[in-house]
């Protein structure tokens, strides 16, 4: 109970599909966590080709830019001999660059579609259990108010709206001692004393002193 609400039914066999369905939200959950998990990691793999185009970019200027250095120490051609060789080393930068660039881009994209796999059916299951689970609580809240209400009217009204404890898995209430009313009585009016009894009785007289 929270907050006065009730969330889980009397009856057990209705008490048991609601633990077995809430228990069934976790495993959703970290099953499409895994899913979306996979998907970045293939996402992510897919740029491997991008990270050979990196190492192979970046070689190339290397070489490149170490036969420039050394044609550069010819005598007399040296000087010229070396910007092609430069520009050859730019080029290779600009591929390791762009090979760079490809796996930033894709490690993005597979963050995203891995996102998006798994929040959407989190967040859509998320959504229609706690409205489920709210809704219910609800429900068992006007059940219990109007549970002493009863009568051959009130029962199917209570049906329809749902509202009886028979479709919610609840057990009524224990009916508590019934206060009697008081009895009216009429008040006790006072009797006057009675008479002493006279019936011609005489008490004898004291004797006199002699």
């Amino acid at each position: 109970m929270l907050g006065g609400l009730t969330f889980y039914a009397d009856q057990p066999a209705r008490r048991t599909r609601q633990v077995v369905g809430d228990l069934l939200v976790p495993v959703w959950v970290a099953l499409w966590v895994w899913v979306g998990t996979t998907v970045h990691a293939r996402s992510a793999a897919a740029g491997q080709g991008a990270a050979k185009l990196e190492t192979a970019g970046g070689d190339f200027a290397g070489s490149m830019t170490d036969a420039g250095s050394r044609l550069q120490r010819v005598p007399v051609v040296g000087e010229e001999l070396r910007p092609p060789f430069d520009r050859a080393a730019t080029a290779g930068s600009t591929v390791q660059q762009a090979g760079r660039d490809i796996q930033t881009g894709t490690d993005q994209l597979g963050q995203l579609l891995g996102l998006l796999t798994a929040a959407l059916p989190i967040l859509l299951v998320l959504s229609f259990w706690a409205l489920a689970r709210w809704r219910y609580a609800q429900r068992v809240r006007l059940a219990r108010a109007i549970e002493a209400y009863d009568g051959p009217d009130v029962a199917p009204i209570k049906a329809i709206a749902g509202l009886d404890l028979a479709s919610l898995g609840l057990n009524p209430r224990a009916a508590g001692p019934v206060d009697q009313p008081p009895v009216d009585r009429p008040p006790v009016e006072p009797q006057p004393p009675a008479d002493p009894p006279t019936g011609g009785f005489t008490p004898p007289a004291s004797p006199e002193p002699r």
